[in-house]
């Protein structure tokens, strides 16, 4: 099965900006939720959602085209999710979305999505390997942001990447510079020192295991998502390495049970509950492990050895690494406003003012409605 996370296509020429009737505004179209009670409805309709309230007047006025949002439930639409699963004759479950989430759709799936997208700039959230591997061939050009995983600055950072290769080049220009994240990990250090200080919880030299919510596309691996079984694996995996290994749950993963018995079921595993930047700065922890939680991004800001399980891509450039250009650019905090994105799209000078947002707003953070382990 072909990675689509490492295709690269010729990059577009600004040109096609201009050349375009809406803006589309989408995401992962094919995601299922197998716990959702309605799992026709499209999970990501709110991060879409959240990214065209952020956006859309900002792309609308500087392009002149309207705006719509495409989430593949619409009725206006040829086709819907349940008709491309249909076309692939799988399931409509996770299971069924893992299978084709880095494989190329089928002819008739992908002239479906090819008409839908057609004659657009998409501007889209965690564009899904699938979906960007149809927009690349078929020169459909598009931005993609997320939400970059170093999270411990005091607001969340907008990532984003493009097959316009003229704005990945002005995007560039006003990436977060690598200081200030190193910065921001020294001043965590310092307080994390102070919060640490005669904590028996943990020894010097420890391993950390961190866990994840249940569904995520960074768990998709060889057309599957990983669950239970693989972190009982790996957590055995780190045992053997390292003795004992301290369990530090997700903050926002739900409750568990058959993950608490297979806990207390290994004397070797101890269940910690502490703020992940707590420990990452302590200077206690030497190993932090994982199948793909974004913390692996942020350890060796700490000093601390990332350790992954799952080999499912690579978005970010790590410390020290000249980005690719299309992995994620982490942009300053200012992306947000309407006179960066004109800027951006029509090469035109960009100069922040004091109203600007910046990284002490939180501005960013706020928008989400949602905390991280700072």
């Amino acid at each position: 099965m072909k990675d689509f996370d490492t295709f690269t296509g010729e990059p577009l020429g600004s040109e096609v900006l201009f050349s375009v009737s809406r803006i589309i505004f989408t995401g992962d179209v094919l995601r299922v939720e197998d716990h959702r009670k309605n799992r026709f409805e499209n999970p990501q309709t709110i991060n879409v959602t959240w990214l065209r309230r952020l956006l859309s007047p900002s792309f609308e006025r500087t392009l002149s085209v309207p705006s719509i949002d495409v989430s593949l439930t619409e009725t206006s639409h040829p086709v819907t999710r349940l008709d491309i699963y249909h076309m692939h004759g799988i399931p409509f479950s996770t299971a069924g979305w893992a299978s084709f989430y880095r494989s190329r759709l089928c002819e008739r799936a992908e002239k479906a999505l090819i008409d839908i997208y057609d004659r657009g700039v998409v501007v889209s959230f965690e564009l899904p390997p699938y979906l960007k591997d149809i927009f690349d061939r078929n020169r459909i050009p598009y931005i993609d942001f997320t939400i970059y995983p170093l999270r411990f600055l005091q607001d969340c950072v907008l990532g984003a990447r493009t097959n316009v290769i003229a704005l990945r080049q002005r995007m560039e220009e006003h990436a977060v510079p690598e200081d200030i994240f190193h910065t921001e990990a020294r001043l965590l250090s310092a307080r994390a020192c102070r919060r640490m200080q005669g904590s028996a919880a943990i020894p010097p030299g420890s391993a950390v295991f961190l866990g994840q919510t249940e569904f995520d596309a960074s768990l998709v691996c060889n057309g599957i998502h990983a669950g239970q079984i693989d972190v009982e694996l790996a957590l055995r995996e780190m045992v053997d390495d390292y003795g004992t290994v301290f369990y530090k749950r997700h903050p926002h993963s739900k409750p568990n049970p058959r993950l608490d018995s297979f806990l207390d079921g290994e004397p070797n595993i101890k269940a910690l509950d502490r703020n992940i930047y707590d420990l990452l700065g302590s200077d206690l922890v030497s190993v932090a492990g994982a199948l793909s939680s974004s913390t692996l991004w942020e350890a060796p800001y700490f000093g601390v050895t990332p350790k992954r399980f799952l080999n499912n891509g690579d978005h970010f450039a790590c410390i020290g690494v000249e980005r690719r250009w299309n992995q994620y650019t982490p942009l300053l905090p200012y992306a947000v406003t309407g006179r960066f994105w004109k800027s951006i799209i029509r090469g035109e000078s960009f100069n922040p003012t004091p109203w600007d947002p910046t990284f002490l707003s939180g501005a960013l953070k706020y928008s989400l409605n949602m905390t991280w382990g700072r």
